[in-house]
């Protein structure tokens, strides 16, 4: 906005069509106090959830996310995965770290692979000690 670079890219899923305003338009929509309340109210969101994510990976183990991750996704006791470049992007973790956590999972008998990305969770209990953390300061509110 404003002819700023906010140095970032933006991925759509379907196609788009980039909408840019005038900065006068702009000036004229932000003197309405019913937009510019929405307006900021939906910014400051966006860079509140920008930052907790930021922040995750800062306090906690990306074995503790992965395990959150897991637990969260789950259903019917199976974690599936569609795309392990997904979840590293999600989790902000390596493909490498991510396969020795996965791998250190089922050692221990926490969850088993089966076919086709899907993992058998077998120590659910486990996993949800391992995120109660992290679970905790995502399901935070304000």
């Amino acid at each position: 906005m404003r002819n700023v670079n906010l140095y970032c890219d933006s991925v759509a899923l379907t196609d788009v069509e980039l909408l840019c305003l005038e900065n006068e338009l702009i000036d004229e929509l932000m003197a309405n106090n019913e937009f510019s309340t929405f307006f900021y109210f939906k910014t400051s969101s966006r860079i509140y959830q920008m930052y907790k994510k930021m922040l995750v990976s800062k306090l906690f183990s990306q074995s503790e996310l992965v395990a959150y991750h897991i637990v969260d996704k789950a259903q019917n006791g199976n974690f599936i995965y569609k795309s392990i470049y997904d979840m590293c992007e999600n989790l902000n973790i390596s493909r490498k770290n991510l396969y020795n956590i996965l791998n250190d999972f089922e050692s221990k008998g926490v969850i088993e692979k089966e076919q086709n990305g899907v993992f058998l969770i077998k120590d659910n209990d486990y996993l949800k000690k391992e995120s109660d953390k992290v679970k905790m300061f995502f399901e935070n509110e304000y």
